[in-house]
């Protein structure tokens, strides 16, 4: 799905919406809309409502 390099940086921008999830290199918009859902909510963490 996504490389060493691309989920790094998403480790270390912590993308809260879309545009800024679309900035992480690797990340297109294919991706965003089969992963994008998924991935920020992740990134939320689990106690984020």
């Amino acid at each position: 799905m996504f490389g060493n390099a691309t989920l790094t940086s998403m480790a270390a921008r912590r993308p809260g919406s879309e545009a800024e999830l679309l900035a992480v290199a690797g990340v297109g918009p294919k991706e965003l809309r089969l992963y994008g859902a998924l991935l920020l909510a992740a990134l939320r963490g689990p106690d984020a409502q």
